[in-house]
Order: structure tokens, then C-alpha cells, then sequence
């Protein structure tokens, strides 16, 4: 395995590289078959990144370590008074969208996502030790892409492992006939294929039950819908290698976890991410945003919509707690990641993902009150709520910025993303007159966020999520939570967020088609 850097590894992490990341990396050159359209398109993808690259190569070249500060002469000039973060302009959350892509319509900019290169137009993909990838695997990368965060338009040699790994050729073919970004059934799915609707509805649930897509049960009737890399196929296939080979569920060092920590590293170890992976902070509302602890971090004590972490528990009768997956990957792969004394049992699964987290048994069920209890006891641990970006939530997280993929990796790249403005609904005020320089904020940050300046006063960075843990063991009351009055409207479910996501990226560029062809490796790749 590659000797890689703590500060690379979660960075890449951050931008959605996560398992392939870590076994792999490499830069991809065009491969033959590319067409023009697609070689501009990929540029785009690679410049969105380019901003966090120089950012982390600066710290890296100054040995400077991860409390990187960037200090601005008057923040309330765009965020208020006395508003110490997020420090990017609302305006710049906006910035990088095409010119063309600017004045189209939502419903024109989905229409271009769902417009993908067939597969009777891929071909197979040849590697530089003569391995032939077949076409269909193209094409279902393509299709993957082009869900949610993606895993980067240009591929690399090291792009197609995980794939082959989880589907077979057929498997790939059943998929890439399937609608995409949408609910479907058994029957819209022979209208796709032309397949006898007793043969789809049979590999639609075998695909479900193997982590593949998820199935969602309504009033006796069965939807499905594809699933993005993030959050999706890699977290429950990562589950199931663990749980289904004897992991324990809440503690990874029982002797009974062994071959369940093997077999998830097995699976981690694969790769499937290009060399221009950089979407998932390059968006204006992000795949995760965090939550206020509680309502005391806030001011006038009140939360604003969908924003209460415990109304999203108490909202659902079907709750199922699993394993962090993020540190599962860490244990698995046998990475020196300190996770410090964070609990392992972390995320929640809520409604429909609560039912098929269950049936597949990547999830056991739980009551409300065992679940806010679970909340609460992480959060006693200096961790923060976190859950996909949309209203009608189905997964939440308890993460910290030293064993949280999404967190951890925004921390290695020092808040560099459009994210930043939206990774919550909330702005950080600080007080500097109050504030008597005691440090005990900079202890709590669970992003290590906060340093003290030249004069004494606290400096927050970028990398601030605004969680409220610095609030609560601020002697001085200099610390305070103000909810914004232009946070941006969540996508309803979790087909509405990988929408948006993949929206996002489209209007900027960061979407294209790999037609096949030989994918070399370039002098710097590893």
C-alpha cells in the first residue's frame, strides 16, 4: 500500500475519493475514445478541485499543520455583526457555473444529467497491463457518475475494481437499463428493458437485497431507485462484508470481528474513483449538513426548520442504529487514524432506509429514546449531528472532524468548498469584548476550528461547521449560534438530494462521459 500522508489521505477522502482513495491513487490522462465535448467537461471537473489543492499544498509546503486561518478584515460587511464564520461571501457559493449553464431551467439541467452516452456508443477499456474492462462497465460508471456527488468523469486505471467487484456483467447490464434519478417499479423497469415484469421484479430484488439499489415498500407496492457511490452502495456493501462475516456491530476489537473487519477491508481496498473527484464541496448545498447540538447553542433558544436533530427521531417509528462506517473502513484497512474514544455504533437509518437497513440486515432496530440517548452520549464525546441534505431525512450521522469521512476530509482541506456557506443553516457569533481568552473552545472544537490570535482573541477558519459544541463550554457567554434567513430550500427525499447534487455539478461543468478506449498512467501516477 501506498505511504500517503494523513492530511492527502483525508482530503482526498473529503472529496469523495473515500475506500478507492486509500489503496490507490493516480492521475488519469484522456483516454482514447474521449470526444471533445467530454475532454472539456472533464477540465471543468478538474478545476473545480483546484482551489483546495492549492490550499493544501501551501500549508504543506509551509509545515503548517491543519488550523489553518483565514483571517478577514471585517466579516460583518457580508454576514452581520460580530459573525465570525463561515468566512466565504454568499456571493462565491454561486461562483464557477458555466455562463451557458446560468439562465437554464432546473427541469432542462436535469434532462442534460439523465442524457447519457448509450452503451451501444462505449467501448471496452483497455489498462496498461492488457486487462480489457467490457463496455458495460463503462457504462454503468457513466451512470454512476452522473447520481449525487459522483466519483469523477475521468477515469483512471484504478476506476473499475469495485465495480467489477460488486457487479457482474450482467448484473452491470441489468442496471444500465434502469431509469435514473427517479423512483421506478417493476413494470416501468420492463418498459426501460423490454424484460417480462416477473424477471424484473426478480433481479430488482436481488440487487436490493445485495446493497445494490434500494427498495422502498409503499402501501403494498415496491419502488426502487439507483444509488449513488455516496452515501450508498459503497456504506451498505461496507456493512454488509463486516455484519455478514461476524462483525459485532459496537465493538470492532471483539475477537468474533475479525474475518468481518477482513472482509470489509477486502472490499474498502477496491477502487472506483477518477482523478477529478472534487464535487462533493464544490456545491452550494452539500451531499451533509451538520446540526446545532441543541436548542441552548442557539440564539433565542429556538431552531430553525428542520434543523432539530431530535424532532427528525421523534418524527419516525422505524429506527435502525449500524456501525460508523467511515471508522469501520479505518479498522478494516489497518490505518493509524485515532479515532480517539468515539462510540462505533453511530448512525441512524430512519423510515424506508430503516425497513431495508433491517431486511438486509445492515442495521439493527431501535427505539426513539435508545436513539436520542445515542445522540446525546456522542455529543457528551465532543461529536455533531450530521444527516444527508434534505427535509425529509432517513440518515444521520454522529461524526468528528478526527474519524468522520465528510469531516475529516473538510478539515484537510481547511473549509476550501462553496460548502462551506451551506454546510449549515446557522452563521457563528463571537464576542471578542466578552471573550477572557480561557481556551476552552479551542479544546472542544471538534474541527480544531479555533486558534487563538496574535492579541489573544480567537480566530475561528473555515473549517468551522458551526455545531455549537464551542457554546456550550464557553464560560463567558462570547459564543452564539444565529440562524440564517437565506439558507437555501433541501430537495424533499433522498432522490430530491442526489438530484440536486448531480445538478449542481452538471451546471458547473463537472459532469461527462467516458467512451472507453485505453486508459494509460501518467509519469506522476502511483
Amino acid at each position: 500500500m501506498e505511504d500517503i500522508s494523513r492530511r492527502t489521505f483525508m482530503g482526498a477522502m473529503g472529496m469523495g475519493v473515500m475506500a478507492a482513495g486509500v489503496a490507490m491513487r493516480g492521475k488519469a490522462l484522456a483516454a482514447d475514445g474521449k470526444t471533445a465535448e467530454d475532454g472539456q467537461a472533464a477540465q471543468g471537473a478538474s478545476s473545480a478541485s483546484d482551489a483546495a489543492d492549492a490550499a493544501a499544498s501551501a500549508g504543506a509546503d509551509s509545515g503548517e499543520d491543519l488550523a489553518y486561518v483565514f483571517e478577514l478584515d471585517d466579516p460583518s460587511t457580508y454576514w452581520g455583526e460580530n459573525v465570525a464564520a463561515p468566512h466565504t461571501t454568499r456571493e462565491s457559493a454561486y461562483a464557477n457555473v458555466l455562463p451557458e449553464m446560468r439562465d437554464v431551467s432546473d427541469s432542462d439541467v436535469l434532462e442534460k444529467v439523465k442524457d447519457i452516452l448509450p452503451l451501444d456508443e462505449t467501448q471496452d477499456v483497455t489498462l496498461s497491463d492488457g486487462t480489457v474492462v467490457p463496455a458495460v462497465y463503462v457504462a454503468l460508471r457513466n451512470r454512476i457518475n452522473r447520481i449525487g456527488s459522483g466519483i469523477g468523469s475521468v477515469p483512471t486505471e484504478q476506476s473499475w475494481q469495485m465495480l467489477m467487484y460488486l457487479w457482474s456483467e450482467e448484473d452491470a447490464q441489468h442496471e444500465v437499463e434502469m431509469p435514473i434519478l427517479e423512483y421506478f417499479d417493476a413494470l416501468e423497469y420492463h418498459n426501460t428493458s423490454g424484460r417480462p415484469v416477473e424477471e424484473c421484479q426478480q433481479i430488482l430484488d436481488d440487487l436490493a437485497m445485495r446493497g445494490m439499489i434500494m427498495r422502498c415498500h409503499r402501501s403494498g407496492h415496491d419502488v426502487y431507485h439507483l444509488l449513488p457511490y455516496i452515501n450508498g452502495f459503497w456504506e451498505f456493501n461496507e456493512l454488509r462484508a463486516y455484519l455478514e462475516n461476524g462483525g459485532v456491530s459496537d465493538d470492532p476489537d471483539d475477537p468474533a470481528s475479525a474475518a468481518g473487519l477482513a472482509a470489509a477491508g477486502e472490499f474498502d481496498s477496491q477502487g472506483i474513483a477518477g482523478s477529478d473527484p472534487g464535487a462533493s464541496f464544490e456545491t452550494d448545498v452539500p451531499l451533509f449538513h451538520t446540526y446545532p447540538i441543541s436548542a441552548d447553542v442557539v440564539e433565542e433558544d429556538e431552531l430553525a426548520p428542520y434543523m432539530d436533530w431530535k424532532a427528525v427521531i421523534q418524527a419516525n417509528d422505524k429506527i435502525t442504529v449500524s456501525p460508523c462506517q467511515c471508522r469501520l473502513m479505518w479498522k478494516s484497512l489497518g490505518l493509524p487514524i485515532d479515532t480517539g474514544n468515539h462510540p462505533f455504533e453511530t448512525c441512524l437509518s430512519f423510515g424506508e432506509l430503516a425497513v431495508y437497513f433491517d431486511e438486509v440486515g445492515i442495521g439493527r432496530l431501535i427505539s426513539q429514546d435508545e436513539a436520542i440517548a445515542m445522540v446525546e452520549g456522542c455529543m457528551d464525546a465532543g461529536m455533531v449531528p450530521e444527516s444527508l441534505s434534505m427535509r425529509d431525512v432517513d440518515i444521520m450521522c454522529m461524526c468528528h472532524g478526527d474519524c468522520c469521512g465528510n469531516l475529516s476530509g473538510w478539515k484537510a482541506q481547511r473549509g476550501v468548498g462553496h460548502a462551506n456557506v451551506n454546510i449549515n443553516a446557522y452563521l457563528l457569533k463571537y464576542d471578542k469584548d466578552a471573550c477572557i481568552k480561557c481556551g476552552a473552545c479551542i479544546d472542544r472544537c471538534p474541527m480544531e476550528a479555533i486558534t487563538f490570535g496574535d492579541d489573544g482573541y480567537c480566530l475561528m477558519n473555515n473549517t468551522c461547521v458551526r455545531c455549537g459544541q464551542c457554546v456550550t463550554v464557553c464560560p463567558a457567554d462570547a459564543r452564539i449560534l444565529k440562524a440564517r434567513d437565506d439558507y437555501p430550500e433541501l430537495g424533499r427525499d433522498y432522490v430530491d438530494a442526489v438530484e440536486n447534487l448531480a445538478k449542481a455539478r452538471m451546471r458547473r461543468g463537472m459532469i461527462a462521459d467516458f467512451a472507453g478506449g485505453v486508459v494509460e498512467v501518467g509519469d506522476d501516477a502511483k
